[in-house]
């Protein structure tokens, strides 16, 4: 293996990781908007449930105010005006000398100012109600607010998590497509190594199967002209007789 393969082989494998990181990453942020989506569940849940209180203490505050203006037509006054007049009423009733007359008046002055002040401690109360119902409502209000506002964090934070998953998978892509390239450039390489050997053995056998042949070549030219006998063998064995020639 040459200097530039193995480095092919380490660039590879520093994408590979690389690769396998950007995937950890994509599923821990995955995971991180799940949570945030039953997050943000929650919350509208909750933002939906505060929105109807508030809706609901609207109508209640609403109906108080109708009862308390009511109660205020009637009093013409808040308890502490009526409630010192009456006192003065009846004390005229009880300490002067009066005439019969004059008593039945100021009789059912002191009864129409107790009507009176009646109203106006109703009224009152039922003020303090409306206070009481301004105050969970401004309560229920904030907390909507702050609800409306994590769902809003919420929704960013998913953004930015999927704009982040689709940078990384572009990363991913990029990556595959260089080592994809480098693999098929090794494959490449590799290949025409391959075919060279093979060539190369191919030939060595070739030429090994000429020598085979050439060697079995000599062996039969060697056998062949050992069997041939020279003119004076041949003289020799006719003179002894040996070898007869046809007529």
């Amino acid at each position: 293996m040459n200097n530039s393969q193995k480095e092919n082989d380490i660039v590879n494998e520093q994408k590979d990781i690389e690769i396998h990181n950007l995937n950890m990453k994509i599923k821990t942020l995955n995971l991180k908007i799940i949570t945030s989506k039953t997050e943000m569940h929650n919350l509208q849940s909750q933002i939906i449930e505060n929105k109807k209180k508030i809706k609901e203490n609207s109508i209640k505050i609403n109906n108080l105010k109708i009862k308390r203006n009511q109660l205020n037509k009637i009093s013409h006054g808040n308890k502490i005006m009526l409630y010192n007049i009456y006192n003065k009423l009846l004390s005229l009733l009880l300490k002067r000398e009066i005439s019969l007359q004059s008593e039945i008046n100021i009789y059912l002055k002191i009864k129409s100012y107790i009507d009176r002040y009646k109203a106006s401690v109703e009224a009152e109360d039922l003020h303090n109600k409306i206070k009481n119902e301004f105050e969970k409502s401004k309560d229920i209000f904030i907390q909507l607010n702050n609800q409306i506002e994590k769902l809003k964090n919420l929704k960013e934070k998913i953004d930015i998590y999927n704009n982040t998953i689709k940078i990384s998978k572009e990363k991913i892509n990029k990556l595959q497509k260089n080592s994809d390239f480098i693999k098929k450039e090794k494959s490449y390489v590799l290949k025409q190594k391959n075919d060279k050997k093979l060539y190369n053995n191919s030939k060595i056998m070739n030429i090994k199967k000429s020598n085979k042949n050439n060697i079995q070549d000599d062996k039969k030219y060697s056998k062949q002209t050992s069997m041939r006998l020279s003119l004076k063998d041949l003289s020799l064995l006719i003179k002894s007789g040996t070898f007869k020639k046809n007529n």
